[in-house]
């Protein structure tokens, strides 16, 4: 037996008080609206909302992706699959909102699946674009797929190092 979702709270994109710095040291002045954090109770809102969403909607696709990550090099690519459980036949198709100072490429820009069951992967690729805004350490954006008046949105987070 395996288990159809785990969740492990690791690197969870939070909300964050606006008075407590992002690493919590008392020499830390910055303020963030969002944070990176780790710890089992924070797997548990998303989880939560991941099954809502699967089960309120027949038309969804498995293993939704979130995309949170340190910035480091100057491109990165992630590779996601997805499993059809909507139409038999359906092409999504997709729209980016790009995170201020990143290019999202994707490769294909659309998945057509012919049955359910059926597999699908994509390449997502982030290329540093420059223009973002120096005085913030994180970026936000979203890839979302479309299908008539379907759609999974998958957010990116960016954190700038």
């Amino acid at each position: 037996m395996k288990p159809d979702v785990t969740a492990p709270g690791v690197n969870i994109l939070a909300v964050w008080p606006s008075m407590t710095s992002p690493t919590r040291l008392k020499s830390d002045k910055r303020s963030a609206l969002f944070n990176i954090i780790s710890g089992t109770s924070m797997s548990c809102p998303h989880t939560t909302e991941n099954l809502q969403l699967q089960m309120l909607d027949p038309v969804t696709l498995h293993h939704l992706p979130v995309f949170a990550f340190d910035w480091g090099p100057n491109r990165v690519t992630f590779k996601r699959t997805l499993t059809n459980v909507g139409f038999p036949l359906s092409t999504y198709t997709v729209k980016v909102k790009e995170p201020n100072g990143v290019s999202v490429i994707l490769e294909p820009q659309s998945l057509s699946f012919v049955k359910l069951g059926q597999k699908l992967s994509y390449n997502v690729t982030f290329v540093e674009s420059g223009g973002r805004d120096s005085a913030s350490s994180s970026s936000f954006g979203s890839i979302v797929l479309v299908l008539g008046k379907y759609s999974v949105r998958s957010p990116i987070a960016v954190t700038w190092q």
